[in-house]
């Protein structure tokens, strides 16, 4: 979470979040978001400058949620080891905890809405959402793999990168169509273990075959 948040500020985020993610950036009001921060309409205006910035504060939100290490960490312990067997187990120490991340126990449902509708509806604000939310995470991401893999070209990379996050976004975007398919209420621990163990063993395999000295830690 962004640290210089709070009080008023993290009121209207936590309020704002749920509206924008049921109704859209324009579909929500000033006033609507006031109202459920127990806010003053101007608020927004005087902490965010605009709706719109309030929008990409959110999903800043969103995007930052808790991990047990920042990408960032994972790729300078993975810049600095040299043991194969150290470096397979944070690759999966990594995947683990990315994927698990996107589905915390406790998490609010509208996290996953909000990001759906963020990719499928673009608002006006999107470039920046992408130059400052998922560019730099994306580009930790990168360094990351190339840092496990140290021939792969940026290209390579960026596209290893994709791959990872679309294998987790297929189980936040399809979530209801998979639930009716198993007949399942809600994804449990052991299915989000079962699908984290799948995405590990795909993302292993790919950086195998691009020369990255790991193979998948036993279970």
């Amino acid at each position: 979470m962004n640290p210089s948040l709070d009080g008023t500020k993290l009121a209207l985020v936590e309020a704002a979040g749920p509206l924008f993610a049921e109704h859209g950036l324009e579909g929500t009001s000033i006033r609507a978001i006031a109202e459920r921060a127990k806010a003053n309409v101007a608020a927004v205006n005087y902490h965010f400058g605009s709706k719109e910035n309030l929008y990409t504060e959110v999903l800043r939100h969103v995007a930052t949620r808790v991990m047990r290490r920042p990408v960032g960490e994972y790729r300078a312990e993975a810049e600095g080891t040299r043991s194969r067997r150290d470096l397979s187990q944070l690759v999966a120490e990594f995947i683990s905890d990315w994927f698990h991340s996107y589905f915390p126990p406790e998490g609010p449902v509208w996290h996953a809405r909000l990001m759906m509708r963020t990719l499928l509806e673009p608002s006006p604000s999107l470039q920046q959402i992408v130059d400052q939310v998922f560019r730099p995470e994306h580009s930790e991401l990168e360094g990351l793999l190339r840092a496990v893999c140290p021939g792969m070209t940026e290209e390579q990379a960026r596209f290893c990168a994709f791959t990872l996050s679309a294998q987790i976004t297929f189980f936040i975007m399809a979530k209801a169509p998979i639930l009716l398919f198993l007949r399942m209420r809600d994804y449990d621990p052991a299915f989000l273990d079962s699908a984290c163990g799948h995405v590990t063993r795909v993302v292993f395999a790919m950086l195998r075959d691009y020369g990255a000295p790991i193979t998948l830690p036993a279970t």
